[in-house]
């Protein structure tokens, strides 16, 4: 087995990481770059002014930070993909200063708008409400794609022309000034929590994660993982593992973490011998759980955090069982793979050592180890998120390899705005929803479909709900799918008398996994491509990798304990012992092999008895271990027959 190029560079890591997913995105030159770039830097500078100095009122917040997406997706994103991308539009242009004209008026006249709110929309107020909403959902269509923005209109079209529909799910309608005034002019529109969370905690974590890229994290986690994992049989999967969920907690952007790491490390498992479809497939799996493990769990925890009106760090907290259990099914399925095929892992000598990754790059973590320290003890996570963002600045200096210069600086805050407008555009036009939903009750009538549907059986009201965030999640961001989720779903679970954190965390889990699950599957599509493998089988190699995450919800609802909720000592450590012992079992059984290739009565057996297990009830575990105990003794004693 040849082995070359193991290990990316430093250049080539930040390559990787700054290169964008859109292919339609300008690639601008000379004075039109420089300005955009200007553009961008003064709008970190605005959050991270805001953030260390005192965040101005919503309204001002929320208006000045969209304002700045707004300008930046016109001037970055041509309206079609084969528009030219190398100079910028002169109607893109208007629609820049049109679209900065329209979001800056609430932010002016906030005080006129508060005292007249009683009285009728004013003309010009509702002709540039109308002109806003039409640059969001245009916007949105840049830079987020078409079903996003299909769902949006749906959602704006139904306030109008609700007593249409039939049923309990109709309503008398609205007038288009009261629609107008409700999505423009209100903070229950496109100004709403979705925005304010993009506004305030989002974009200060993007910012993060770019500045302790460009002081080297990302070839810290890189050759971290490379010496803890590379040289264990099917070595560069469970390399592909632990680099996707250390840089994709950080990034929180599944296809934007595939492009990046798999780049790296889908070529190296096929090296060592694995298929194309199951290299790609693991990339695709190993970088969407980055959105469930902690500390970070990219945007959408943040969400959860202001929706339930918890700490952020108590939901952090509590998707650790639930994160660190995803990821030990992916590393069993990769390693039972491995050695059952025989697939060895990279050569010591061609490896970096422990001890010479962490004293050349060890010192980043601190800032990681700072900002949970900040989160746990209780400070704002736009707090913590500032300091900690000095706190890089100064510890890069320890030493001159990840020392950060002016350049590098003024990059970060570059390329860290470039990389929060597309989740900050969808928090926008989640806010049509989430005005749709305050203004006409869609979402609690929704709940009560579900109720019915479900006959207020819980199981039942899980897998419809389950059903309804995949059908969301497949196409569009995480964010969204999980804001729209959460308001048309979770109030029927929460009058099942579900805890509150459990239902948001089964959203957010189906939310995530949509982007791995076939037929629309954006994580999987991306692995493929790299991959080289057909997408329809890469997508279901994902979704075969990935069920016992499917099954890992459903657990938590039922044994909120997984979730540290009210839950003794005595309690976790045996839900832990329980649900560790039956991921195993199950992944096992999925792949086929425990001590050695399993016969289909086994794999019955153990899936049979990893479902019990994972349920943590009495009975059912000791179902479990019975089912568990006995395909152990009939593998090993047929192994010594076989010996024999």
């Amino acid at each position: 087995m040849i082995y070359k190029d193991i290990k990316l560079t430093e250049n080539e890591l930040s390559d990787a990481l700054m290169e964008e997913t859109e292919t339609n995105k300008r690639q601008l030159k000379g004075i039109a770059k420089r300005i955009v770039g200007i553009i961008a830097v003064m709008m970190a500078l605005f959050h991270l002014y805001t953030a260390g100095f005192g965040v101005m009122v919503a309204v001002s917040q929320r208006g000045i930070h969209l304002s700045f997406i707004l300008v930046l997706i016109f001037l970055l994103y041509p309206a079609t993909k084969n528009a030219c991308t190398d100079r910028i539009a002169k109607l893109d242009i208007f629609l820049a200063f049109l679209s900065l004209l329209v979001a800056a008026y609430p932010v002016v006249f906030q005080e006129k708008i508060q005292r007249t709110a009683h009285l009728p929309i004013e003309t010009m107020q509702y002709v540039f409400g109308w002109i806003f909403i039409l640059l969001v959902l245009e916007a949105t269509r840049r830079i987020v794609g078409n079903q996003l923005t299909i769902i949006a209109i749906i959602f704006f079209l139904y306030c109008y022309f609700g007593y249409l529909v039939p049923g309990d799910l109709g309503h008398a309608g609205f007038s288009w000034k009261r629609i107008v005034r409700h999505m423009y002019l209100t903070q229950e529109g496109i100004f709403g929590i979705a925005l304010g969370v993009s506004a305030t905690y989002i974009v200060l974590f993007v910012l993060f994660g770019a500045f302790l890229e460009a002081s080297g994290m990302a070839k810290f986690f890189n050759d971290l993982s490379m010496a803890v994992a590379g040289n264990s049989p099917g070595g560069p999967a469970k390399v592909a593992i632990i680099f996707s969920c250390l840089l994709g907690m950080i990034s929180g952007s599944a296809p934007a973490n595939v492009a990046t790491t798999g780049s790296f490390t889908i070529p190296l498992m096929k090296k060592i011998g694995y298929k194309p479809a199951f290299a790609g497939a693991v990339e695709a799996v190993a970088s969407t759980g980055g959105q469930i493990m902690p500390p970070i769990m990219g945007a959408v925890a943040f969400i959860m955090a202001d929706f339930l009106q918890m700490p952020y760090w108590q939901v952090a907290i509590s998707a650790l069982i639930p994160g660190v259990l995803f990821y030990f099914a992916c590393f069993v399925a990769v390693h039972l793979r491995a050695i059952r095929r025989g697939l060895v892992g990279v050569p010591s000598d061609l490896l970096p050592k422990v001890k010479d990754t962490l004293f050349a790059r060890g010192h980043l973590v601190i800032p990681i180890i700072f900002l949970i320290f900040l989160l746990v003890k209780g400070y704002s996570p736009m707090y913590a998120a500032f300091y900690s963002i000095i706190s890089i600045l100064l510890v890069s200096q320890l030493k001159k390899e990840t020392r950060l210069t002016l350049k590098s600086i003024y990059n970060s805050l570059e390329k860290g705005a470039y990389s929060a407008i597309g989740v900050g555009m969808a928090c926008a036009v989640v806010g049509i929803v989430v005005g749709t939903a305050s203004l006409t009750s869609i979402g609690m009538v929704f709940g009560e479909k579900v109720m019915s549907l479900g006959q207020d059986n819980i199981l039942l009201s899980l897998i419809l709900t389950m059903l309804t965030v995949m059908v969301l999640g497949m196409g569009v961001p995480t964010v969204a799918a999980y804001v729209i989720a959460s308001l048309i779903a979770a109030p029927g679970l929460l009058k099942l008398g579900i805890e509150p954190l459990a239902v948001h965390m089964f959203i957010l889990y189906f939310a995530i996994l949509a982007t791995i699950t076939p037929p629309v599957a954006l994580s999987s599509y991306t692995a493929a491509a790299i991959a080289g493998s057909n997408p329809n089988e890469t997508g279901w190699v994902a979704f075969k990798l990935a069920i016992p995450g499917f099954i890992i919800p459903f657990t938590f609802v039922y044994s909120p304990v997984l979730l540290l909720i009210d839950a003794s000592a005595l309690q976790i450590i045996g839900a832990l012992i329980t649900a560790f012992l039956g991921v195993f079992m199950l992944t096992a059984g999925l792949e086929g092999y425990l001590l050695r290739n399993t016969t289909l009565f086994e794999r019955i057996i153990m899936i049979a008895g990893a479902v019990s297990l994972i349920f943590p009830e009495l009975y059912s575990d000791i179902f479990g271990l019975l089912c568990s105990i006995s395909v152990y003794l009939m593998q090993k004693n047929l192994a010594r027959s076989v010996h024999a």
